[in-house]
């Protein structure tokens, strides 16, 4: 008959489990299950359990959304304004509108008219 190994759980294990409360986790679960909640503590152990798992810092939850609106926000001679408002440098702002542009060009395939300057030539 083969061994169960440390991870596999019996029938009086997964019991034990079944029944746990916070007031049963070591203080340091006890903390992460009051920050998510036990029920969320459960999902993420049966989910990735044994593995590292990376916590964003909040700035990239929102970055995205933040791009977006700078790009909406952009009229042209905003640049500052937007840098404030988002509480990041004009570099910042110059470089989502370049990447931006950069990638608006090379997904249309169309180029410049010749002899027409773009806003890369102007901020680079």
């Amino acid at each position: 008959m083969r061994k169960p190994s440390y991870n596999s759980m019996t029938v009086r294990t997964e019991e034990i489990f079944e029944n746990l409360k916070v007031d049963d986790l070591e203080d340091k679960y006890k903390e992460i299950a009051d920050i998510v909640g036990f029920e969320n503590l459960i999902k993420l152990v049966e989910n990735y359990a044994g593995n590292s798992v990376y916590i964003p810092q909040k700035y990239e939850l929102y970055r995205h959304e933040m791009y977006k609106a700078i790009l909406d926000e952009y009229d042209g001679t905003n640049i500052k304004r937007l840098a404030t408002d988002y509480g990041i440098s004009e570099k910042t702002v110059y470089n989502i509108l370049r990447d931006h542009l950069f990638k608006k060009k090379k997904s249309s395939g169309k180029g410049q008219l010749e002899g027409q300057i773009s806003l890369l030539d102007l901020i680079t």
